[in-house]
């Protein structure tokens, strides 16, 4: 890589040549075929690897037909079938977001449009014996033979065990072996689990909170867990970014730290965010990167990956990971879209941009109305529309909080001639400040400022807004190089030396993920 070349001469000369460089993957390849020029990496211990033949097989497990009180227990065993079976040597697995998406009720014909080997169907009811009966079958796709059944009964208490032993039954028809781990044993704490999991699918601060509560009880029930400690720290360490309480801050580092002990795929997830929201970046994507490796069909570590390789200027690659994303979970596509209908703005694909947002600002969902008037504002923003910007922000301001509400109240009256109050806007700028608070929230917030700060002419309080935003590890160099709010600004020194010095820190961050996830 140019980074380590031994002649100065050969390496990146500026920081802006260096992020060029690492924003592409394959900049991390040595493209030289010198054999005097190839470095050789260390030679790894050796491993002994299972003799296989035959090709990788492809496999689909099929939502489990139950009755509609039980849907949360039957999806929660769809994904964890799905996920120990996508860990499976030799086995290739369709996400479980995708296959959901499906709609045919012919199992092999389900299997033809995921374009799969197999398909495992199923059904999940209770007994009179308030037992649970499960019931999966293998069928080829090819010509529809059932090649292997099974049914069991079992408790709640068994449920995850259950669906262990099913995915090693599975794989043993397929001539593969699946991995095992630690599952919660008592029934109470895995209903409590997959309750959880369906509150982390959501978006808002109170579903992540609504999630930490019941997986606070799962632990509690079943503390040598790996999969409830993991979520456990991704929930609590949710909670207290997208709430932004100082008081849950304590909450989120004790329950990450013992989640990190387990090694689960989920708490180093935790320990992304937990890092990005206390100013380690480089390793916050590190643990990031980590996530990825151990988990490579978690959709939550592809959509914080994307959402940080968009600020750190690998876009394309940013893409890849949200749509990877949205096939493994389906249900976060309105928040994605949000995400992509920034990119797409930032990009010049304005109609595309305005499209999505309007899309879902019919959406029956008031939730998601809000998030699109979110993005609607600050779209409008860019533009220069500060009636616009100022409607939409009404719309969502009251269910972000007082601070929100607050910053509207305060530029709704400064459009009025002559109201621009500055020491009001020096209190706002003070405002984002405190150790305990998710500093993602706060350099959003500084983002903001500055952003209005410059739809009503005031430029010296943008660039106030930016150099502290600067001082506390802001990231979005694509921002500052393409948002078309800052073209004033761009000929201004204090901006060229926040765009350098955002420009070094982005390429240092993007280093360290490519370190780690190559």
């Amino acid at each position: 890589m140019r980074c380590l070349e031994t002649e100065p001469a050969r390496r990146p000369q500026t920081a802006g040549e260096m992020l060029a460089t690492l924003r592409s993957p394959d900049a991390m390849i040595e493209k030289t075929s010198s054999p005097s020029t190839v470095r050789s990496r260390p030679s790894m211990p050796p491993t002994t690897m299972p003799t296989v033949t035959q090709a990788p097989s492809t496999l689909a497990v099929l939502p489990l037909a139950c009755a509609t009180t039980d849907e949360y227990l039957a999806d929660g065993l769809h994904e964890d079938l799905t996920d120990i079976l996508s860990t499976t040597p030799n086995l290739r697995v369709r996400p479980a977001g995708l296959v959901r998406s499906q709609r045919e009720p012919d199992p092999r014909e389900v299997g033809k449009k995921l374009d799969v080997d197999h398909v495992v169907a199923g059904s999940l009811r209770r007994t009179p014996a308030s037992t649970i009966r499960i019931s999966a079958r293998l069928i080829s796709v090819a010509d529809g033979f059932q090649i292997w059944a099974k049914r069991l009964e079992c408790t709640e208490a068994d449920l995850l065990a259950t669906s262990e032993a099913l995915a090693r039954e599975i794989a043993t028809a397929l001539s593969t072996r699946a991995s095992a781990s630690t599952r919660p044993t008592d029934p109470r704490s895995v209903d409590l689990y997959l309750r959880a999991r369906a509150e982390l699918r959501r978006f808002w601060g109170s579903h992540a909170q609504s999630a930490a509560d019941l997986l606070d009880q799962a632990h509690a029930l079943s503390p040598t867990s790996a999969p409830i400690a993991g979520a456990r720290a991704l929930a609590t360490v949710q909670a207290w970014v997208l709430q932004a309480e100082p008081g849950l801050y304590d909450r989120a580092r004790r329950a990450l730290e013992h989640a990190l002990t387990t090694g689960h795929a989920e708490a180093y997830l935790a320990s992304a965010s937990f890092k990005l929201n206390t100013g380690d970046p480089a390793n916050a994507v590190r643990d990031l990167a980590t996530a990825l490796v151990r988990a490579p069909m978690l959709a939550q570590a592809h959509e914080m990956a994307g959402r940080i390789l968009v600020e750190l200027g690998s876009l394309s690659e940013a893409r890849h990971h949200y749509e990877t994303a949205v096939a493994l979970d389906p249900s976060r596509t309105p928040i994605i879209s949000m995400e992509l209908a920034r990119l797409d703005a930032l990009e010049g694909w304005w109609e595309r941009a305005d499209r999505s947002i309007n899309e879902l600002l019919h959406d029956p969902d008031r939730s998601l109305v809000q998030l699109a008037s979110v993005f609607q504002s600050r779209l409008a923003g860019w533009r220069g529309d500060r009636d616009a910007m100022l409607v939409a922000a009404q719309r969502f301001a009251p269910r972000m909080g007082p601070s929100a509400s607050k910053l509207v109240d305060y530029h709704s009256h400064a459009t009025l001639p002559g109201k621009f109050d500055a020491s009001a806007w020096r209190d706002f700028l003070a405002d984002f400040g405190g150790t305990t608070r998710p500093e993602r929230g706060q350099l959003m917030g500084l983002q903001l400022l500055s952003e209005i700060a410059i739809v009503f002419g005031h430029l010296d309080f943008a660039m106030a807004a930016l150099e502290e935003a600067d001082r506390r590890n802001f990231l979005d160099v694509v921002i500052l190089e393409k948002c078309p709010i800052y073209d004033q600004l761009r000929s201004e020194r204090r901006f060229q030396r926040v765009r350098e010095s955002v420009t070094e820190r982005a390429a240092n961050v993007l280093l360290a993920f490519r370190a780690t996830s190559s």
